[in-house]
């Protein structure tokens, strides 16, 4: 009998798991279900809000636009909302260096629906 080493299998890459671009799914969000507790039920439909508030703001690009999106991704990464953290980093990062933050607010947004989408069907709205 053969016993297979690492020197005689024929090893294939496989694709990775993580899409490059990869938004909001189920797993960025708390790991939560039916009989998830109040307190973190109320946490996310609080950082829906604040998400949908930091938005508005964001968008008349007012000269405190980093600090804005800092507290968004801090928040985020509190939820577990990783995607809309990413995104409120990028808005952050372009912010401090100056740049044109329509592009990143672009990304915000789409992420901050599809976590709002992702949240509604967690808390059955």
């Amino acid at each position: 009998m053969l016993t297979p080493s690492p020197d005689t299998l024929d090893w294939v890459s496989s694709p990775s798991l993580v899409p490059d671009e990869a938004w909001l799914t189920e797993a960025d969000v708390l790991p939560l279900s039916s009989e998830a507790r109040a307190d973190d039920r109320e946490a996310l439909a609080q950082f829906v809000a604040v998400a949908l508030a930091a938005s508005r703001q964001l968008s008349a690009l007012p000269a405190n636009a980093g600090s804005i999106a800092r507290r968004l991704r801090q928040m985020a990464s509190t939820v577990g909302a990783t995607s809309v953290a990413a995104a409120a980093g990028e808005a952050e990062q372009a912010a401090s260096a100056g740049q044109d933050l329509r592009p990143a607010l672009l990304r915000l947004d789409r992420s901050i629906a599809e976590a709002r989408a992702v949240i509604d069907l967690i808390l059955g709205r």
